[in-house]
């Protein structure tokens, strides 16, 4: 088997230090058990959905997933603190800062913001979701990843590649939305991720990322990416 190597996925997949969960959906559960955690942390504040800026997300895309994911918690009996609340209480800290977007700025306006968001609020923790880039293995040209399978995009294999095959197989960049539950103390009790698609096509025996607008294309996966993060509850 042929192993890709593309400075390409090292950018894409910086973000991506936690390692993709084994199948087992009880891994999501972080020394908690499910009962436990439905009956003391039934009652979440949903933060607004974090996406980073490698996983060209379109807003609209942000906004599908964050009323999924509030649709699925709701139905299985979750009450959730919508995620304006959050954000209206952070632009309320943020107004007092000449320079909000500085990085310290930011750390403290968000620690005054949990701070407040749970003075004001009996809420019992926090549910987070995020957009992001990881690496997915592949092999012959399919990566599999996160609950989610695709296959990868090619071209200029030269005709014997065409004609012999190829064992290409490494890590690509792909896409995942990640839902955690925290408590208050920010300690982590849920983590889990769904796969969305591959970011990159194969050229020969490089890895070249996609162009953003050729991602996000599919409602199916991202529907599909949400209900996957969730499963487990």
């Amino acid at each position: 088997m042929q192993r890709l190597t593309c400075l390409a996925v090292f950018f894409f997949c910086l973000l991506a230090a936690t390692p993709l969960q084994a199948q087992k959906l009880k891994d999501a559960y972080i020394d908690i058990k499910e009962k436990t955690l439905r009956k003391e942390y039934s009652n979440l504040a949903m933060l607004p959905v974090v996406a980073a800026s490698s996983a060209h997300a379109p807003q609209a895309i942000i906004e599908r997933i964050a009323a999924q994911v509030r649709e699925i918690m709701e139905d299985e009996d979750f009450t959730l603190l919508p995620p304006e609340e959050v954000a209206a209480i952070r632009a309320e800290f943020a107004a007092l800062y000449s320079e909000p977007s500085a990085a310290e700025n930011q750390a403290a306006i968000d620690e005054h913001t949990i701070r407040e968001l749970f003075y004001r609020h009996p809420v019992d923790g926090l549910l987070t979701v995020q957009v992001l880039p990881v690496g997915a293995p592949f092999r012959d040209d399919k990566a599999e990843w996160a609950g989610t399978s695709q296959k990868i995009e090619h071209e200029g294999d030269g005709f014997f590649g065409t004609l012999m095959g190829t064992d290409y197989g490494g890590t690509i960049a792909a896409s995942a939305i990640r839902v955690i539950i925290s408590d208050r103390a920010g300690r982590p009790l849920y983590n889990w991720m769904g796969g969305v698609e591959v970011m990159m096509m194969r050229k020969g025996e490089s890895l070249e990322p996609l162009p953003p607008e050729a991602l996000w294309q599919s409602d199916k996966r991202v529907v599909k990416a949400v209900k996957y993060a969730l499963k487990p509850l």
